[in-house]
Formats: C-alpha cells, sequence, structure tokens
C-alpha cells in the first residue's frame, strides 16, 4: 500500500522500465494505461484529470519517479569521471557556474559539474521544456526565479535534484532508494 501523499511532500520511488504506470496507479487507486499519459507540446508527460504531478529520470542503473500534488521535475545522474570537463562546462555552465567550478580544488569539480547538471536538468523539466533551452542560461549558483532546487544524494554515488516552485518541502525517499 502506497503511502498517502500530504500536499507538502514529494515522494520519489525507484522505478523499473514499464513501472511508471503501476506507480502512478497506486497512487491514483485505479488502472493507468499509455493512452491515459499526455504530453505537453514541449514533451513533458502528464496525466488527464489527475491532481498528481510527476517526474522520471534514469541513469546507470538507478531510475527514479517522483510523485506531489504540485509542479515538479527530477533528475538523477551516475557521477561518473569527467575526464573532459572542461570541455563539457563550456558548453553547459553558466558564467556563475564556471567561475565557481574553477575555483575550486580539482577533487571536487566533478561532483560540483553534477551537481549544477542535476539542478538545470531538474528545472527544465518542471518547467516543461526540457532541453529545448540552453542549459548555459541557467546559473545554479543563484535562485532560479520562482523556483527552488532540492538536492539529495542517493546511495551509490547518484546526484539528484528536485524543482519546484516551493521553498519548503518534505522529500520522503521510499522503497530502499537512499
Amino acid at each position: 500500500m502506497t503511502r498517502p501523499l500530504r500536499d507538502n511532500e514529494i515522494h520519489v520511488r525507484p522505478i523499473t522500465a514499464g513501472g511508471v504506470l503501476s506507480v502512478l496507479a497506486e497512487y491514483l487507486g485505479r488502472a493507468i494505461h499509455a493512452e491515459t499519459l499526455r504530453r505537453s507540446p514541449l514533451g513533458k508527460p502528464y496525466i488527464r484529470g489527475a491532481d498528481l504531478e510527476f517526474s522520471v529520470s534514469h541513469t546507470q542503473g538507478c531510475g527514479v519517479i517522483a510523485i506531489a500534488r504540485r509542479a515538479l521535475g527530477i533528475d538523477v545522474e551516475a557521477l561518473l569521471p569527467l575526464p573532459d570537463l572542461e570541455s563539457l562546462a563550456a558548453v553547459s555552465l553558466a558564467a556563475g557556474e564556471a567561475r565557481a567550478l574553477a575555483a575550486m580544488p580539482a577533487t571536487e569539480r566533478e561532483d560540483w559539474y553534477y551537481r549544477c547538471w542535476v539542478r538545470k536538468e531538474a528545472l527544465l523539466k518542471a518547467r516543461g521544456c526540457g532541453l529545448t533551452l540552453d542549459p548555459r542560461a541557467i546559473d545554479t549558483t543563484r535562485a532560479a526565479d520562482g523556483w527552488h532546487w532540492h538536492d539529495v544524494r542517493l546511495a551509490g554515488r547518484i546526484a539528484m535534484s528536485i524543482a519546484t516552485p516551493y521553498p519548503r518541502v518534505r522529500i520522503v525517499t521510499m522503497d530502499g532508494l537512499r
């Protein structure tokens, strides 16, 4: 039985391939079929007529779904070595992020990059525009207009961020996710 979803909560659960519909069905208390899912013009999935928001992300053997009664986006990334971090940063980080990256010790740079990246993707998913916007347009070292990030480190060196318009939420990780 799924724990009831309170208005101030975001539930984050692991999923496997094809598990999105069954998790959403648990929260709605009814069967969900692929044709029930809709996509916004820019591709953000939603359930027609439901009072739930959800976002899905996957990385290196870890898939998650975030569910809430408010707008949200989630991203997860496995913290893997980045041999060409400088080139990657040049095409994806805003100026403030790039300056912060350059100023920190080399041993912290990859984690910093991933923190920035999961925040960017979570925000773009929450806004419903995905990577149609240049990621350099989002500076995660400053507040995003009307949006807040909630960062979590998952087991197995996986970075996760959730973007939502609400500054105070309770993130409930479920099914042994942490």
